[in-house]
């Protein structure tokens, strides 16, 4: 049990580096978090926390893709892992809930692209 603990400590930790660009230098951090995430999902109902655990992974991407104080190679590199986070949040939602929010996640990230692109 406390593997799966420190599991969830670590997938918050990480979310925090990625976050506030504590290590903008080190793109590791989007393999690691993911694979954190994969290993969260588990510890109580599997697909319930899965799809949390990646709505979470696309508010800390979108929230740092956002953040103008962030250096600007970062910030792209968070717009890129939003994408990811969002289909695996989409694909694994165990409630309408969850499925209207990843949903609207990927509305606002389609608005905050067509934003960028203008």
């Amino acid at each position: 049990m406390s593997l799966r603990i420190m599991d969830l400590f670590n997938f918050y930790s990480v979310g925090c580096f990625i976050r506030h660009g504590l290590q903008p230098d080190n793109p590791s951090l989007f393999g690691i978090y993911f694979d954190l995430a994969a290993r969260v999902s588990g510890i109580k109902s599997p697909r319930k926390w899965s799809s949390q655990a990646y709505l979470q992974m696309a508010r800390v991407f979108l929230d740092a893709a956002c953040d103008e104080r962030l250096a600007g190679h970062w910030r792209r590199q968070c717009l890129d892992q939003v994408v990811f986070a969002i289909q695996h949040a989409t694909e694994k939602a165990s409630s309408r809930r969850l499925l209207t929010e990843a949903l609207r996640m990927r509305r606002e990230l389609a608005d905050m692209v067509d934003i960028e692109l203008r």
